[in-house]
């Protein structure tokens, strides 16, 4: 009995470990319909040219985010979520000064302070999920994988 009840206890264990909530409730290897129920307003691109082996992304033109309008772009490898990510072109260099400020500022409120941070990147690792901030005058990209953090696992 003890066995049994060890073996259902690792099972538990061992699928949660793999089951990383990358953003907004989304777990990593979500499906697409898993997606679309949390967001039904997103366009599917099926393309067989994305990089690093991704085979189809999801999108979401205007998403708000402190009264500004982001594009969140999920990508998908085998109907799987591995990567989110949520940009911004400046239409203000004012406002895009402030709206830097206030992501950065937003993210080290919820993630606590960056682990790395360079000019224009900063980085974050919070359970398991890695978080990057990359902003120039002109653009922002955050990004939400696990990636680095699988990789860091095997060490």
């Amino acid at each position: 009995m003890q066995k049994i009840l060890l073996s259902i206890a690792i099972l538990i264990f061992s699928s949660n470990a793999f089951a990383v909530e990358l953003w907004q409730g989304l777990e990593s290897g979500a499906s697409d319909q898993e997606i679309f129920q949390k967001f039904p307003s997103l366009k599917k691109e099926i393309d067989g040219n994305l990089p690093n082996g991704y085979d189809q992304r999801l999108l979401i033109e205007n998403y708000y985010i402190f009264d500004e309008s982001f594009r969140v772009t999920f990508l998908m490898q085998d109907n799987k979520l591995r990567r989110v990510l949520i940009n911004k072109s400046a239409d203000n260099p004012d406002i895009f000064l402030v709206l830097k400020s206030d992501v950065f500022n937003a993210l080290t409120m919820k993630y606590g302070s960056p682990r790395s941070r360079s000019d224009g990147i900063a980085r974050w690792y919070y359970d398991g999920v890695e978080i990057v901030l990359v902003y120039d005058s002109s653009d922002m990209y955050i990004s939400y994988s696990t990636s680095t953090a699988d990789s860091a696992n095997k060490l």
